[in-house]
């Protein structure tokens, strides 16, 4: 008897600690999707997590919008919390007024898998951060001020990544439409 009640109390504490960790999980989710609203982003899920990829959005609010009001400054705030989503694969900072300044750092976000800065004030200085993000497989960074040589050296640094410089990206990997 005793034995079974000893039994019975671990399996209880094991599904405890499986859901508390669960509501952990969800809840220091929550607040991170919460400070990146508060920045002026959204959140996009392929998936439920913990187990699909969250996709990240700071650009235009809009459809028609030229121009995000998400800055360097912006990013810079709003990077720690980036680091804390275990599951960000797809960053869009497309039409932000993001420069060289406030790309760094971006190489700590190394889950990336899909980055798009096109249309940003970001130069071939800007090559360093990006070639640290080994696991990325599609690059966008078209209208930048990223030259031809530093395209190559990005296409010598990130030899797996599929990068697009021009208006050629496909579909599924332009900025998503903000939700609204």
């Amino acid at each position: 008897m005793k034995r079974r009640t000893v039994i019975l109390a671990c399996v209880f504490l094991l599904i405890a600690g499986v859901v508390a960790t669960y509501v952990l999980f969800h809840w220091r989710m929550a607040r991170i999707i919460s400070q990146i609203h508060k920045a002026g982003g959204s959140v996009t899920e392929t998936q439920p997590p913990p187990d699909g990829p969250i996709g990240v959005f700071f650009g235009p609010s809009y459809p028609g919008d030229d121009r995000s009001e998400f800055d360097d400054q912006a990013f810079q705030e709003i990077l720690p919390h980036l680091k804390k989503l275990p599951i960000l694969s797809f960053l869009s900072l497309s039409k932000a007024k993001v420069s060289d300044e406030g790309l760094v750092g971006i190489s700590e976000l190394t889950r990336l898998k899909k980055l798009d800065l096109s249309e940003t004030a970001i130069t071939d200085a800007s090559i360093g951060e990006i070639a640290m993000l080994q696991n990325l497989e599609h690059l966008v960074i078209y209208n930048t001020a990223i030259t031809e040589k530093g395209l190559k050296q990005l296409r010598r640094l990130l030899p797996q990544t599929e990068i697009f410089e021009d208006l050629s990206v496909p579909d599924e990997l332009r900025a998503p439409k903000r939700p609204k």
